[in-house]
């Protein structure tokens, strides 16, 4: 009952970067893709915050996955992801991106007495 709420922030962050980086990923200046950049770097930023409990970072990548994936069908009306080089990257980048991190183990660092625990074991 602890995990629900880090879900279901992890969940509303989520669809919130989803509609950003749809809404951003168009932006050019200077014919440089600069709104597709920002939305991936906001993508992988929130990804590596939300990785402190593993609930809440799964709960991010899956529900950026659902959310792009509905941004971009054609529902009722127009996709809001066109079918364009810059809209493909968006889409799957930003999903692959996000499960990439959420399912990347925590590295943390060893001592040196950590290391050489490790060595004297193997042996």
């Amino acid at each position: 009952m602890r995990q629900l709420p880090l879900v279901l922030s992890g969940i509303a962050l989520g669809v919130l970067t989803a509609l950003v980086g749809t809404v951003l990923h168009q932006t050019q200046l200077l014919n440089l893709p600069l709104g597709l950049a920002l939305s991936l770097v906001l993508v992988f930023w929130l990804g590596v915050l939300t990785r402190n409990p593993k609930t809440k970072s799964w709960g991010f990548a899956l529900a950026l996955s659902v959310a792009v994936y509905l941004l971009g069908s054609e529902g009722i009306q127009d996709s809001l992801i066109p079918a364009s080089t810059l809209g493909y990257v968006w889409a799957y980048g930003s999903i692959s991106l996000a499960l990439l991190v959420a399912m990347f183990p925590r590295l943390t660092k060893l001592s040196a007495s950590d290391t050489s625990d490790r060595s004297e074991n193997r042996d």
